[in-house]
């Protein structure tokens, strides 16, 4: 009597999931085999009342089923997976698009639900059965996802009006739209202005009116509603900084035009101030421009001061070799020696100097040359110019007349310098003046 009781309310069960479901069948995962418990035509088409169960999920998921959803279907229905994704749990769904028609439209594609539900498990907890449930979900999924969207929007439009100062939505069927959120100044002139006026012409009114001039052509992209949905075709949102000018001060914005969804028939347009952040970026890039040029300054400071040094070290270094030849031809003559000797010496002496000046790389780094002032006696000067290049002046037969006039022979200069200044000026004047020239200094 018990088991006839237990029985009749089972198939009360049963008949009462038969009004919301398509299809029941009972899995015996160790056989591989399933049996229908109830089932609507629909089902019927790929799980007859008997069968094998890989068979089934097979047809199921190939032939019920629209393209977009197939794989899906393929991974939840998985046996190799099966057990470990129920382990602790009574049940697993998945919702997809099915070759069930909507009635709306009579076309396929309706929302569907698959459901495993446990039954009998072994001592560690293994499947050994389960119901495979089908069920048709397609206007309680179109309400989930409307409410799922309209989370998201709300959201979004949430997140931007903290970010930005206007968020405008623009409904990209009629071109009109509604204003989140307002606190721009600029804004605030022309109250709800794509509420009360189509969006292209609300555009046209803020852009002349407040942009510069020169940044109007990018507004000229976005002024109609066919050009916002055409910049949005292949992205959720795009942006452009502009400049306003306001109370006789330049201000930096920025526009942002996004789309809640790809499939979403309305976009959002928020307009920021980015005045603080763009003025940063332009000072941080004003030294970063003047950095460079430093770095080039000193580049060629260093290249022009080593281009001039080795000129001026190759004069002195031709007078030490051309009187060392002279003076190993005259080791006979010790008083012809001593005199050659003395020139290389001041040849020396000068050479020495040059190269300390290279060796003071922090001067060529800043493209700088301190004047090292010291006391100096400089009446030999006239004499060491002559022998330093007196070899290049006999070569050329050139005449150098020098008229000096020294009131006080110690002085106090950079003897180095000085003498760099006399030894260029003598050194260019012999190489741009013609054989048998003169020279005065």
């Amino acid at each position: 009597m018990e088991e006839l009781y237990e029985k009749k309310q089972s198939d009360l069960a049963f008949n009462l999931l038969g009004g919301l479901y398509i299809g029941c069948y009972h899995f015996d995962m160790r056989s591989g085999e399933y049996e229908e418990v109830f089932a609507q035509p629909f089902a019927r088409m790929a799980m007859p009342k008997k069968g094998n169960v890989k068979e089934a999920f097979y047809k199921t998921s190939h032939y019920l089923v629209m393209p977009e959803s197939t794989q899906e279907l393929v991974n939840f229905f998985d046996l190799s997976t099966l057990n470990e994704r129920m382990r602790g749990k009574k049940k697993i769904s998945i919702d997809y698009l099915s070759k069930l028609r909507i009635e709306s439209t009579g076309e396929g594609g309706a929302w569907s639900r698959a459901t495993f539900l446990a039954d009998e498990r072994d001592e560690e907890g293994n499947l050994l059965s389960l119901y495979y449930l089908m069920e048709t979900i397609h206007e309680e999924k179109l309400a989930e996802l409307d409410r799922f969207e309209k989370h998201r929007k709300d959201n979004m439009l949430t997140v931007l009006s903290r970010s930005f100062l206007d968020v405008y939505v623009i409904d990209m069927e009629t071109g009109i739209g509604r204003t989140y959120s307002k606190s721009n100044p600029i804004a605030d002139k022309y109250g709800d202005l794509f509420s009360e006026i189509e969006y292209a012409r609300g555009v046209e009114i803020y852009a002349k009116q407040n942009v510069f001039a020169e940044d109007l052509e990018k507004f000229e992209k976005i002024n109609s509603v066919d050009k916002v949905r055409e910049l949005l075709k292949d992205t959720m949102d795009c942006s452009f900084d502009y400049r306003v000018f306001r109370d006789g001060n330049i201000l930096f914005f920025r526009c942002q035009l996004s789309k809640p969804s790809k499939e979403s028939t309305s976009f959002v347009m928020g307009i920021q101030s980015v005045d603080a952040e763009t003025r940063e970026k332009l000072k941080h890039a004003a030294e970063l421009e003047s950095a460079y040029k430093a770095a080039e300054t000193a580049s060629k400071a260093k290249t022009n001061f080593l281009m001039n040094m080795s000129h001026d070290i190759r004069t002195p270094m031709n007078v030490i070799l051309d009187f060392g030849k002279l003076m190993e031809k005259s080791l006979d003559n010790p008083q012809v020696a001593s005199e050659y000797l003395k020139k290389i010496m001041i040849a020396g002496d000068y050479l020495l100097s040059l190269i300390n000046n290279v060796l003071e790389m922090a001067r060529i780094e800043s493209g700088k040359i301190t004047i090292d002032e010291a006391p100096c006696v400089m009446g030999s000067l006239p004499n060491d110019i002559e022998t330093i290049y007196g070899e290049e002046l006999r070569k050329k037969n050139l005449t150098l007349e020098q008229s000096v006039n020294i009131l006080h022979r110690a002085v106090y200069c950079d003897d180095v310098k000085i003498r760099e200044v006399f030894m260029n000026l003598v050194s260019n004047a012999i190489k741009y003046t013609p054989n048998g020239g003169k020279i005065s200094i």
